[in-house]
């Protein structure tokens, strides 16, 4: 059996800067729009901080990729 993936994201909501924490340490993290644009995309690396605030105000799925699981998390921008 794998390891439980887990991540945190906060603050949540924000105004912008949104930090994770997670035990992934290679993988990829994306940023879908509600309406299903994806608005940021990264590599997961030392430097935990995903930077929104020049998109629209509203929710946002976060997702995080890592050998072949997904996980995701629903974000609020203010």
């Amino acid at each position: 059996m794998g390891r439980l993936l887990y991540f945190d994201i906060y603050p949540n909501p924000s105004s912008g800067l949104f930090y994770f924490d997670s035990n992934i340490k290679s993988g990829n993290i994306k940023v879908i729009s509600i309406l299903g644009k994806e608005v940021y995309t990264s590599v997961i690396n030392n430097n935990n901080i995903v930077d929104l605030s020049k998109e629209a105000k509203g929710i946002y799925i976060i997702k995080i990729k890592h050998n072949g699981e997904t996980i995701q998390k629903k974000i609020t921008l203010m």
